[in-house]
């Protein structure tokens, strides 16, 4: 009896995961518009003020309809992060971020670019998932969750990185804000193409790098340098006890 309720409930469940993969197939929405601000609870650089985000318009022209790019507004300027830079691309089921990160006021920059793919069977109409590729660990890896309060208007961007409690902000939606007006870091764009344009799949070598700091000093990050970066963190260690305590 027992094993028949047991194997009737993971039916169940199946069907429902199933459901939920066919229902959301991309993870774009129609609350993913605008310019939404709100202040970090928990970072690697610890809680700080002023954070932004504004999900950029797309014609369906100009990009695929399936493509959205999302950008930070401002330099983090109460931060030891200070000129730093963040976009997020979707296209298709894949996210990709790239994070043009510095410690001496844009002197210069490491950029961190993580590949994310959309885990529909997670996902809802206001929860939208990404995780790593699974052949490099999947959601044990990387996992990255926007959730939408429709009531509230407010965004909630949660990361964990290795199963660690990597960020978690809460923005509130700025209607009066017109997207279309928000300065475009061209620069910092650039800098982003560049890089990933030498990874795989891209291949782009023939590009060059417009940017203010020269391209020696815009390098990818490694496990030596995310260690340096670490180093250059003040209150580190109380930062990462406060993340990996806050949801206890």
């Amino acid at each position: 009896m027992f094993e028949s309720l047991f194997v009737a409930q993971v039916a169940l469940i199946n069907a429902l995961v199933v459901t939920q993969a066919r229902e959301y197939p991309s993870p774009l929405r129609s609350w993913q518009n605008g310019f939404f601000a709100g202040n970090p609870q928990y970072s690697p650089v610890g809680a700080f003020q002023n954070y932004s985000m504004i999900f950029r318009n797309n014609d369906g022209v100009t990009d695929p309809d399936s493509f959205l790019m999302i950008e930070t507004v401002g330099d983090f300027p109460s931060t030891v992060m200070s000129k730093s830079y963040q976009q997020w691309t979707i296209y298709g089921t894949q996210l990709t971020y790239c994070g043009l990160l510095t410690f001496d006021e844009g002197k210069s920059y490491k950029a961190a670019s993580p590949q994310f793919v959309y885990q529909p069977q997670l996902s809802s109409e206001n929860e939208v998932y990404f995780c790593a590729d699974p052949r490099a660990g999947g959601c044990g890896t990387f996992w990255w969750l926007w959730k939408y309060d429709s009531e509230n208007k407010q965004l909630m961007s949660n990361v964990t990185v290795g199963g660690i409690p990597h960020e978690l902000t809460f923005l509130d939606f700025y209607p009066a804000v017109n997207a279309d007006e928000v300065q475009v870091e061209q620069q910092f764009r650039d800098a982003c193409s560049y890089l990933l344009g030498q990874q795989n799949p891209y291949n782009y070598n023939w590009m060059t790098l417009n940017f203010t700091a020269s391209a020696s000093d815009c390098t990818m990050l490694d496990a030596h340098s995310r260690q340096r970066l670490k180093d250059n963190i003040p209150n580190y260690h109380r930062h990462y006890e406060h993340r990996v305590n806050y949801h206890q």
